[in-house]
């Protein structure tokens, strides 16, 4: 009997650890809203909010007592400030042109990084409560479903012809550049972590020269890509 107790005990821990109760999260609340957008934001920002919650012990970035502060990881990541960015436009829809430039370079520089340079984000662990294959799989939905989220949007907006300006591309530059300067350095000065391994003090500088110029390239191509794509279905 105890063996048991002890055995689904150790099983709930991991399903709640890993997250998989997250996907019961997001449907009961589109099922109480009808609201795909909102259901889908809650449950992928929820993953990174779970996993440093119950994971942060296992990261240096600060040291005893301070681990806890572990946990504000999950705000520092380029991608984190996506998550920030859908919630924002959820409740500020003119903030459209910005959320859906950010979450474009964010989608394509992560799986160019992940495909061409064999990048690796510094936040996986090593532990026997950590699931990786489920982990690698929201992991993936992450930089995948918010793009297509957004893109979705595009077919139920109003007024959509104003979208994708010079000043949405200016916006969305100072975007980026503010996490740079306001977040990611800072971090970088505190912590020593580089977040993303191509930031790495081991990686040529010539290469991280690359990626700069290649997410700087990007924003252009996603505000003129969004300007199509408005233009082509509105």
């Amino acid at each position: 009997m105890i063996t048991a107790l002890t055995t689904s005990y150790n099983y709930f821990n991991l399903f709640i650890k890993n997250g998989f109760y997250i996907p019961i999260v997001s449907y009961i609340v589109y099922k109480n809203t009808e609201d795909l957008f909102l259901s889908s934001i809650i449950g992928l920002k929820l993953f990174p909010a779970n996993y440093f919650y119950w994971f942060y012990n296992s990261f240096d970035y600060f040291p005893e007592p301070y681990k806890r502060y572990n946990q504000v990881k999950q705000f520092v990541r380029f991608t984190d400030t996506g998550h920030m960015l859908s919630f924002i436009y959820y409740f500020y829809p003119r903030i459209f042109p910005v959320a859906f430039n950010i979450h474009f370079i964010i989608t394509l520089g992560y799986w160019y990084g992940i495909i061409m340079v064999n990048m690796k984000d510094t936040s996986q662990i090593i532990h026997p409560e950590y699931i990786v294959w489920f982990n690698n799989l929201w992991a993936y939905a992450i930089h995948i479903l918010p793009i297509l989220l957004f893109l979705r949007e595009i077919y139920i907006q109003d007024v959509c012809y104003q979208y994708f300006s010079t000043n949405d591309l200016y916006y969305s530059f100072l975007w980026a550049y503010t996490w740079i300067f306001l977040i990611y350095i800072p971090w970088r000065y505190y912590t020593k972590d580089p977040i993303y391994s191509i930031l790495s003090d081991d990686e040529p500088f010539v290469n991280k020269c690359k990626i700069f110029i290649i997410m700087n390239g990007l924003i252009l191509v996603a505000n003129y890509c969004g300007y199509y794509l408005i233009h082509t279905i509105c």
